[in-house]
């Protein structure tokens, strides 16, 4: 179960089921603070404080994340437009019921570093699956797999039928 305490322009997601040292006591596993607009989406920095399963850097995870409310639900669904990290900025497309259809890798130059186009909603499962394909240095793709990611909080859980070696993590965590 998610709860979203908002406060200003600062949230936090806490997650229940998070105990800390066996105690009912909630843990704080993401901060989000608006902190400007590029163009007509707002910016916020986000501190991911539960570590993705396919992350290996420092903790928490700081990104930006590029989003605005989409109109449903009264402005309470926000879209997210693209998340950067240090060195690409992973870019998000969605079909008309708003589910993410693809996401491209890009680094500050544009080139295209990775691209995921979704395959497959496993709704027994509550995940998503996508083909990911990574670019090499000559354009061409240098690795492939199929990722899945849980619905609930976007993690990449597994990836399955992989073509050659991934030399970086770009898809660690999508919006959800």
């Amino acid at each position: 179960m998610k709860c979203l305490v908002q406060s200003g322009v600062a949230a936090l997601i806490l997650l229940p089921w998070v105990m800390q040292l066996g105690s009912a006591e909630q843990r704080v596993v993401k901060e989000s603070k608006r902190i400007g607009e590029e163009g007509k989406v707002f910016v916020f920095r986000e501190s991911l404080y539960l570590r993705p399963l396919f992350y290996k850097g420092a903790m928490p995870l700081v990104y930006e994340a590029g989003r605005r409310p989409s109109g449903l639900y009264a402005g309470m669904v926000d879209i997210v437009y693209w998340h950067r990290f240090d060195g690409w900025r992973n870019e998000f497309s969605y079909d008309e019921l708003l589910i993410l259809n693809t996401i491209e890798a890009r680094d500050s130059n544009d080139k295209l570093l990775a691209q995921a186009e979704r395959v497959e909603i496993q709704k027994d499962k509550k995940r998503i699956v996508y083909r990911e394909k990574h670019c090499g240095s000559d354009g061409d793709v240098d690795f492939e797999c199929l990722s899945a990611y849980g619905v609930d909080a976007g993690f990449k859980l597994e990836e399955k039928d992989t073509h050659c070696r991934k030399k970086h993590e770009y898809f660690f965590i999508l919006p959800v």
